[in-house]
């Protein structure tokens, strides 16, 4: 799991970790909805991180790590998706 941020002329943030305040209406890629459809999908889901790690905090790190468990336990009711992809 990795994150980067897109404008009409430039990629950047190349494996950026995903955290929770990059907002997709900023250009950041929509993590919270990616990862609902994922495990609407597949529950059992397993999670890779590929981000570049040293260029966060190790707060916002650990901030990373426990957005992305929470956005995968939490109960989801699949007859009633609000995804916006």
């Amino acid at each position: 799991m990795k994150n980067m941020r897109v404008s009409a002329d430039t990629v950047g943030f190349v494996h950026y970790p995903v955290l929770p305040e990059c907002k997709p209406d900023e250009g950041w890629a929509p993590i919270e909805d990616y990862l609902t459809i994922i495990r609407q999908e597949n529950p059992h889901v397993k999670i890779m991180f590929e981000h570049r790690s040293e260029q966060v905090t190790d707060e916002k790190l650990e901030s990373c790590y426990r957005w992305v468990k929470q956005l995968l336990e939490k109960p989801h009711d699949c007859a009633s998706s609000n995804n916006s992809i």
